[in-house]
Order: C-alpha cells, then sequence, then structure tokens
C-alpha cells in the first residue's frame, strides 16, 4: 500500500518557523540600530572635530598676528578694577586664568598696497627728529582706507586723544630688537589692560604737515607718560627701528548659561582700545563655537599652544550619567608661533 505524498508543514514546524523569524527579526533590528546609534556617533564625532579643528585654525591665524607681549591670561574679579592680569608665559597661568587677551598687528592694512607697490606700513621706520619717523616704504593713506573699509566707517587723523574722533585712531607700537613689542616688564603698565593704568607702549601717530603718507610725529597717549619712555631702540643715536600698527585687542572666553553648567560658548570679543581705556566686553561680540567645555591656553617661550574641548550635546543628549557624558568629549590641540 502506497504512502501519500506529504501537502505541507504541520502546526509545529510552522510556530518554530515563526519563532525563528522573531528571534532573526529582533537581532536584526537590533544589529540595524546599533549600527545607525554608531553612524549617527561617528557622524557627529567628526562634525564636532571639524567645527574644533576650524575653531582653532581662526584662532590661531587671528593669535599668529599679535604683538607678542601683549597676549595676557585675565581672571575676573568681583569688579573690573580687581581684575588679574598675567602674562601668556607666567608660570601661575592656569584655568584660573580663563580669558585669553591680545593686542591684534593691523596686518590687513599692513598688506594693503597703492598704484607704487608701497605696502600700507612697512614695519621699519628712520628717525627724522626727536618725535619723527619717516616710515620707508610705507603709505598710510593706504592703510587707513583699508581700515576704514574693513570697520565700515570713516577714520580721521588724530589731532586728541580727546577729540570725538578718538576711537577711530590707529597706534603705533614699537617692536623692539626682539620684534615682540614691550620694554616694560609689568603687562598692566605696557598694555592697559587695568582700567586708570599709565600705558606707555601705545603712541598717537600725528601727520606731519597734514599729510598722512609716509611721515608722522609720534605723541603719547596717557597724560603721565612722557616721550622719555619709549624703548631705547627708539632713541639716542639709533635711526632705524621697527615698529607695528594696531587699532583693536581682541579677547577670547568661555560663557555660561549657569556657573553649573558643564559647556558654554567659546566668545570672541573685539574691536575696543585698552589704550583707551576700553574693556573686553565694550567690544564686540562674536560666538565662534558652541557646547564648549575647556579653553586652556600657555606659552612657552615664542610657542602658544591652544586647547579646546568640546562636549556636543547631540552626542550625549538623554545620557545621564556625568562620567559617560565626559567619555564623549573630545579636544584638539593647536600650535601658534
Amino acid at each position: 500500500m502506497r504512502r501519500s505524498k506529504r501537502g505541507g508543514f504541520t502546526i509545529i514546524e510552522l510556530v518554530f518557523a515563526l519563532v525563528i523569524i522573531a528571534i532573526v527579526g529582533t537581532v536584526s533590528a537590533d544589529v540595524i540600530m546599533r549600527v545607525y546609534e554608531q553612524y549617527v556617533f561617528s557622524r557627529d564625532f567628526e562634525r564636532g572635530q571639524n567645527d574644533t579643528r576650524r575653531t582653532l585654525d581662526i584662532i590661531a591665524a587671528r593669535l599668529q598676528y599679535r604683538i607678542k607681549n601683549s597676549a595676557v591670561g585675565r581672571r575676573p574679579g568681583a569688579v573690573p578694577a580687581a581684575d588679574s592680569i598675567l602674562s601668556l608665559n607666567h608660570e601661575n597661568i592656569d584655568t584660573n586664568y580663563p580669558i585669553l587677551e591680545w593686542v591684534g598687528i593691523s596686518y590687513e592694512s599692513q598688506r594693503a598696497t597703492d598704484a607704487d607697490g608701497r605696502a600700507g606700513w612697512s614695519g621699519a621706520a628712520y628717525k627724522t627728529s626727536t618725535s619723527g619717523f619717516h616710515l620707508a616704504r610705507s603709505n598710510l593713506t593706504t592703510a587707513w582706507a583699508t581700515e576704514s573699509e574693513m570697520i565700515g566707517t570713516p577714520l580721521h587723523a588724530c589731532t586728541s586723544w580727546t577729540d570725538g574722533d578718538s576711537s577711530d585712531c590707529s597706534v603705533f607700537v614699537f617692536a623692539g630688537s626682539d620684534l615682540r613689542g614691550d620694554y616694560f616688564g609689568d603687562q598692566n603698565s605696557s598694555w592697559g589692560w587695568s582700567a586708570g593704568t599709565d600705558t606707555y607702549s601705545y603712541f598717537r601717530i600725528l601727520p606731519n604737515a597734514g599729510v598722512l603718507d609716509q611721515n608722522i610725529t609720534l605723541a603719547t597717549y596717557d597724560a603721565g607718560g612722557l616721550w622719555d619712555n619709549v624703548p631705547p631702540s627708539a632713541k639716542g643715536t639709533e635711526r632705524l627701528t621697527n615698529y607695528y600698527i594696531a587699532r583693536s585687542a581682541y579677547a577670547l572666553m568661555i560663557e555660561k548659561a549657569a556657573v553649573t553648567d558643564e559647556s558654554g560658548d567659546l566668545v570672541l570679543y573685539y574691536d575696543y582700545r585698552p589704550w583707551l581705556g576700553e574693556r573686553y566686553d565694550g567690544g564686540r561680540r562674536a560666538v565662534m563655537l558652541r557646547d564648549v567645555t575647556n579653553f586652556l591656553f600657555k606659552e612657552q617661550g615664542s610657542v602658544v599652544r591652544l586647547v579646546l574641548c568640546v562636549l556636543p550635546s547631540e552626542m550625549v543628549a538623554g545620557v545621564a550619567d556625568p562620567a559617560e557624558r565626559r567619555e564623549s568629549q573630545f579636544c584638539r590641540e593647536k600650535v601658534v608661533l
């Protein structure tokens, strides 16, 4: 007697098949979810790394054109007058000095050239009198026009530090033999970082005979300053001296909505003049990067090391454990010569 062919699955077989499909589906969904989470993490991490690198590159480009010995770390006090200032290469510079400040060289106006190929300012000057200088291969008219275009407002030849145009005045700074632009040991007295402090590093630029071209006369800014306070390299019988022209100071710091927040915005302040008694928070403000946990800086020799740490909010969203959140933080370092 012939046995009939089997025509389908038994109920037990179907149950087993459904169970296996369910298990495979669950595992696959878990794998797919983990792969997607890893992709999102990698994407956000890469984006954060790129943003951090780009921000450090921008900072380095600006900091490269600093007057070397003007760079300081600031520790805010209860009131501005109680702020503490240390030079950037001071051994006590640490996280207690969270604000990086410096006076920037007006390199845009330096690079500007006129029809004769003369630079806005060359950086080399010959003495013509006690306080008169000839700026070789320079044309300050071109330099001033460039600065005016950059700030979007007319610039005027300065005649007095107390007139209405004083905020538009650029200043002359002796670079010195080591090109660092410093001849007083105290950072406050040299650069005016503390309000009310005499500043001897800056000199007002006055045009000779109304022609703002290559010939200038210099006068000190503050009432207590004397022409005799200029550095030795610009006095006596020496005829040639190096100089910088500056128009603005810069400040970088992390600003948090609350002191207890683990991250905040990295903010740049600019377009303020400490030689006029102006403080960083009186300048213009721009947010450079968000979700920043640490901004560290230190000068060693002639090199400034910058460290920027970021904790992107999208990468730690929903993560309650502080230790686990910190594991998502990443840092980048940049060296500025």
